[in-house]
């Protein structure tokens, strides 16, 4: 079996935090879901200060400043001091795939980050999650689930990126290297 840990970061992303707790549980995941009542609360997790699961499921909204946390307050990315060493994470938020999002958590030890760059349909950032667990368990690959969890959106705003750590950077989507 294999642990999860889902941080819902506010109220908005209760629907999909729950529908995603319900399916992995029923795949044999162990889930662990955080739900936070401040940004304080979301800023400590990321921060390491509390144990979370190797793989992390982030259930929030998200614009190109940062993530939306409880009362719909932007938690801006460069106020995130992230230390998640050797997590995979993987962002469900709008915007989250930027590349600076990227680098801050990459920086921050996370050894694979997986969000939308734009701005997907919801129902496509969920079922791209259900997917991608599915697949993670069956594969044991984080690029393998990842790349078969995109072949099912075809949207151009629904796509998820995957960065991976590098020894001086981060690998983007498995071909492209960006130096730190």
């Amino acid at each position: 079996m294999k642990d999860l840990s889902i941080i819902c970061a506010s109220e908005n992303s209760t629907f999909e935090t729950v529908a995603v707790r319900g399916a992995s549980e029923y795949l044999g995941y162990l889930t662990t879901v955080h739900w936070l009542g401040s940004t304080d609360q979301f800023k400590d997790l990321l921060a390491g200060k509390q144990p979370i699961s190797d793989l992390v499921l982030l259930s929030s909204h998200g614009c190109e400043k940062g993530f939306h946390g409880t009362d719909n307050a932007v938690i801006p990315i460069n106020d995130l001091k992230i230390k998640l060493s050797g997590k995979t994470v993987l962002s469900l938020g709008c915007a989250t795939g930027m590349e600076n999002f990227a680098r801050a958590f990459i920086a921050g030890g996370v050894e694979n980050y997986i969000a939308p760059e734009s701005y997907p349909e919801g129902n496509s950032s969920l079922v791209f999650a259900l997917t991608f667990l599915w697949k993670i368990l069956e594969k044991k690959n984080v690029t393998q689930a990842w790349e078969k969890a995109s072949t099912l959106l075809t949207e151009k705003d629904d796509r998820f990126h995957l960065y991976q750590k590098k020894p001086n950077g981060m690998l983007v989507d498995g071909n492209r290297e960006i130096q730190l």
